[in-house]
């Protein structure tokens, strides 16, 4: 663990690469990024938010996981569509994964106070192992597919999201990416078993007087061969400016975060994975950062998002 990760090397010796079981980055700003999480959020709110988030997950550990996002959405004239995009780029190890997404959404008023999207969303994504990056005893080891050349796959995919918004409360239903294949390069010595994931996210906001408001909301993650996860969050907004919080994710980490707002336009939040499973002997938790713009803004008592 203190030199890199050992089931990258374990599984690099079979002879080919094979990754399956939870494969999407974690991303711990859900609230404040959710876009990249449920297609149907473009164009769902009364500005049009650009974010940029970067997270440096388990730091001080050789070949950890790093990814970056930058998404933009909007409603269009037609206030019942939303488009928007994103683009990612995802690394551990020798592995990474980049790609861009495109998404368009469509939103039926069901009353003055309550709306219900579907939105669906086409990808387009690289995956490429860098063997430069595998360690083999070099004297003794006889398999050359792994120790000469790098290899790509690449691959296209959908996702599919709904969501549904009330007065104070919102609920979202996703699977990010719909079609469950082999990926795999020409000569199959680079092959990715891609499972499908589910996200159900939800959150209910109560403002306690003009100046503050407490949004408690959660995040639970599902896919095959892997125990499913689930994101619990508390964040406290002070003069539609300042919010921090705390997150609590299952089995895995605590996290507090802080963000703000000048002038209801630019965003910066910050937050910091506490490492609760047996990796916090080996890590120095998790950073995560997002920086937010937010186009034609209208005064609103939504949190920061």
């Amino acid at each position: 663990m203190k030199k890199t990760i050992g089931f990258i090397v374990s599984i690099s010796l079979m002879g080919c690469f094979t990754l399956s079981a939870q494969q999407l980055p974690l991303i711990s700003q859900y609230v404040q990024n959710d876009f990249v999480l449920n297609p149907a959020i473009a164009g769902n709110k009364d500005y049009a938010p650009i974010r940029t988030s970067i997270r440096n997950q388990w730091a001080g550990l050789e070949g950890n996981p790093n990814s970056q996002t930058l998404s933009f959405h909007s409603a269009m004239k037609n206030p019942k569509v939303g488009i928007g995009a994103f683009l990612f780029n995802d690394k551990i190890g020798p592995i990474s994964q980049t790609g861009i997404s495109a998404s368009y959404a469509y939103h039926l008023k069901l009353s003055n106070e309550s709306k219900l999207s579907f939105g669906l969303s086409g990808l387009l994504s690289i995956h490429q192992l860098n063997t430069n990056q595998l360690k083999f005893d070099q004297q003794n080891n006889t398999d050359n597919v792994l120790t000469t050349g790098d290899f790509k796959a690449y691959y296209p995919n959908f996702s599919f999201g709904t969501y549904y918004t009330g007065k104070n409360y919102y609920v979202g239903l996703s699977i990010p990416e719909l079609i469950q294949t082999k990926i795999s390069n020409s000569k199959d010595y680079f092959i990715i078993q891609q499972a499908r994931h589910y996200y159900l996210t939800g959150g209910y906001k109560f403002k306690l007087n003009e100046n503050y408001t407490v949004l408690p909301s959660f995040l639970i993650r599902y896919v095959s061969a892997a125990p499913i996860g689930i994101d619990i969050n508390a964040s406290f907004e002070a003069f539609e400016k300042f919010n921090f919080g705390i997150s609590y994710r299952k089995a895995d980490a605590i996290v507090p975060f802080f963000g703000f707002r000048i002038k209801e336009t630019y965003i910066l939040c910050y937050s910091y994975d506490i490492t609760m499973s047996g990796l916090n002997k080996h890590t120095r938790g998790s950073h995560e950062i997002t920086l937010g713009y937010n186009l034609h803004r209208k005064k609103s008592n939504a949190s920061i998002q």
